[in-house]
């Protein structure tokens, strides 16, 4: 159940747990890089995580990665901002994707649980 209190605190909890071990797993977070994937980093520091390597840009981070132990899988954290430097609704100008709507909502419901593992077409 989604706790808005401590939403961080949930989704390590949620991202360290719900994934094979053995596959490692890849977070992309457009301008994560600038605060989110700072809250995350300070997060998993509480939880005893040290990166085993952090690439910044000035204070931004681009990526970090995090080893794989018994409790959880190998972890990389990626800013896809510091990797196009471009807003999200530029991108389909800019890789000229014609036949792509824009997004008037954010899809809520890709967090939910029982829509996990699913495709979204959005």
């Amino acid at each position: 159940m989604y706790d808005s209190e401590r939403p961080i605190q949930q989704f390590v909890a949620w991202l360290t747990t719900v994934f094979d071990k053995k596959t490692p797993c890849l977070v992309y977070a457009h301008n994560g890089g600038r605060f989110d994937e700072h809250l995350i980093l300070r997060e998993l520091y509480r939880n005893d995580r040290a990166p085993d390597d952090i690439t910044m840009a000035g204070n931004k981070i681009f990526e970090m990665k995090f080893r794989q132990t018994a409790e959880s899988p190998k972890i990389m954290f990626r800013d896809t901002f510091l990797m196009m430097m471009a807003p999200l609704d530029r991108l389909k100008d800019i890789f000229n994707l014609e036949h792509v709507e824009n997004k008037h909502y954010f899809p809520v419901n890709i967090t939910n649980v029982k829509y996990m593992y699913s495709c979204f077409f959005i």
